[in-house]
């Protein structure tokens, strides 16, 4: 095998190596992208648990009466 092939072998290594390495950070940036989406989405949930939360404690009795209703609506409605 002369030097020439050598190299040849060489860089067809070094070339596999690269692409595995830009596979396996592509693959880490997705991952990044997954966490942060399910994070942002997370906090919106906890937010909207807050406000409904603060709602029904701050709320008439009428208008707690309603939200009841409602819940059970979408609780039947869920199970049926």
């Amino acid at each position: 095998m002369t030097k020439i092939d050598k190299y040849k072998q060489l860089d067809n290594i070094f070339s596999k190596a690269n692409e595995y390495i830009d596979e396996d950070i592509r693959e880490e940036k997705i991952f990044e992208v997954i966490d942060a989406n399910k994070q942002k989405a997370y906090e919106e949930q906890k937010q909207m648990r807050d406000e409904l939360s603060f709602y029904a404690l701050n709320c008439p009795k009428f208008k707690l009466f309603q939200l009841y209703d409602e819940y059970k609506r979408i609780k039947r409605d869920k199970t049926e």
